[in-house]
């Protein structure tokens, strides 16, 4: 069986790491923590880019 997953994928090139993750990734984390069913919260944070991964 397959899981169904979400994929947030946002980017914002003038950002370094360290800043897209406290005011991208860290956020989106927050928003989508409190959705019923997820099994899994993954994220990944570089320079430019932020992705965020639910699992259901």
């Amino acid at each position: 069986m397959t899981n169904n997953q979400v994929q947030i994928i946002t980017t914002a090139p003038s950002y370094g790491a360290a800043d897209i993750e406290r005011l991208v990734t860290f956020p989106i984390e927050q928003a989508t923590s409190n959705i019923s069913g997820i099994t899994e919260l993954r994220s990944f944070s570089r320079f430019g880019l932020s992705l965020v991964t639910v699992v259901f």
